[in-house]
Order: C-alpha cells, then sequence, then structure tokens
C-alpha cells in the first residue's frame, strides 16, 4: 500500500482528480469533461440506487482522500457515515481534508473491528484494487449489513479469462459469473446490474493519456512522467 499512499500526496494525482479527494475510473456521460466530474457522476450513480431511513448507518470502503464519504454525509443527511481504509496515512488525510468525520483503519486480514449488522448499506468503489481476494470482500460485506441492507457498489471484472488463462480468480479480478456466484454463496441477492466498460474504463483511458500529452506539451511534466502515465493505461 506504501505506493498508492505516496501517491495521495503527488500534485499530479491531485491535478488529475481535481481535487475531489477521489480515486476512480468514475462515470463518463456525454456531458462530463474531466475526471473530477466523472468520479462525482459515478458516486451519484451509487447514492440514487440506495434509500436510507434515518438515523443509519452507512459504511464507505477505500475512503481515499475523503471525497466520496464527504459526498454521501451530504447526500445522506441525518445518517451516520463513516469512511474504512487499510492505509492509515489515508485515514490522517481524509481527517485533515474532511473535518468532523469518521475514518477508520480495516484490519489487515480484510475484516472490519464492529459487529456484524451494523451497516444499513455499504459503498464501494473499485474493491478489485484493494481487496486481493474477492471472496473476503464480499463476505465481510454480507457479514456487515443488516436485515434489508444494501452493498452499492462499482466493481472490475474480467472478460477476457478465456482468452488469457494466465490470470486467476486468485489474483483478486474475477469473472461476472465468478462475482455471481460468490455473491450468491454469501447469501447477497442481485437487484440491480449494469455493465458499463464504455462509460468508465474506455473513457478514463482516453482522458488519462489526453492530460498526458497536454502536460508534457506545456513543458509541466518530462517525457519520463508522461510514458509512465500512459503505461499505466495501456498496462490495465
Amino acid at each position: 500500500k506504501r505506493r498508492a499512499d505516496w501517491s495521495l500526496y503527488h500534485w499530479l494525482n491531485a491535478d488529475y482528480f481535481g481535487y475531489s479527494g477521489f480515486r476512480c475510473l468514475g462515470y463518463w456521460d456525454a456531458q462530463t469533461k474531466t475526471q473530477r466530474q466523472a468520479c462525482f457522476n459515478m458516486a451519484k450513480k451509487l447514492a440514487d440506487l440506495v434509500s436510507l431511513p434515518e438515523g443509519a448507518t452507512i459504511f464507505q470502503l477505500d475512503s481515499n482522500e475523503g471525497g466520496f464519504t464527504s459526498f454521501l454525509a451530504s447526500k445522506y443527511p441525518g445518517r451516520k457515515v463513516q469512511g474504512w481504509t487499510f492505509s492509515y496515512w489515508k485515514i490522517e488525510r481524509c481527517r485533515i481534508n474532511i473535518e468532523g468525520a469518521g475514518f477508520f483503519g480495516i484490519n489487515h486480514d480484510g475484516t472490519l473491528p464492529v459487529e456484524g449488522g451494523s451497516a444499513g448499506a455499504l459503498f464501494a468503489i473499485e474493491p478489485a484494487f484493494y481487496y486481493k481476494d474477492r471472496r473476503v470482500f464480499i463476505n465481510e460485506a454480507a457479514r456487515l449489513l443488516s436485515d434489508g441492507g444494501v452493498l452499492a457498489m462499482f466493481d472490475i471484472v474480467d472478460a477476457l479469462r478465456p482468452e488469457r488463462p494466465s490470470i486467476k480468480a486468485d489474483d483478486g479480478i474475477c469473472t461476472i459469473e465468478e462475482y455471481m456466484r460468490l455473491l450468491s454463496e454469501a447469501g447477497l441477492h442481485v437487484e440491480h446490474l449494469k455493465e458499463c466498460t464504455d462509460a468508465t474504463w474506455a473513457r478514463h483511458a482516453e482522458y488519462r493519456m489526453r492530460y498526458a500529452d497536454n502536460l508534457e506539451g506545456s513543458g509541466h511534466i518530462s517525457f519520463s512522467t508522461q510514458s509512465a502515465l500512459k503505461e499505466d493505461v495501456e498496462a490495465g
């Protein structure tokens, strides 16, 4: 996690995400012009799926710099919103950025140090990037949710496993069939499922490439940094 922690403080990351406190692919509709807008779009898409009573507790996994946690607190006034992350560097950053919000650490084994049934809703954006074992994430989500609780998430699945047999489930990326099986085994019923690769990864990759070209052309970054930004996209 150290490399991810360090990247939070790099000015390129802060500028790229528009100082939003988000770190995600985002959701890009026809009106979206920036990565910052895309991140808030993704947050809104998830939050609009969930209706919660007054007093409900909301857990948001991997709070990054607090952008999504802050969004949920404004979306659901009168509810208790908690941000959770594996990184204590991120907790420190969140507590600076979002005054008065609750941010806490996830155990090394992927569990949260709270009783089962504690959450009326659990929000997660791209848990593939911070839960290597998808089964651990899903089982813990099922444990945390109260009766009638909702898991709302955007995540990444592997659509190319037959063509790439070297990619295995324990690498952290499931096929959609494996994901659905794990959800079912954990007792979670899927009410809403949407494939949105073009509106997320594809548009994010296009924007990231343009961003790197524009920065290099303006002289703000070196060619080696520009190449590294593009390699991150191509590696995906």
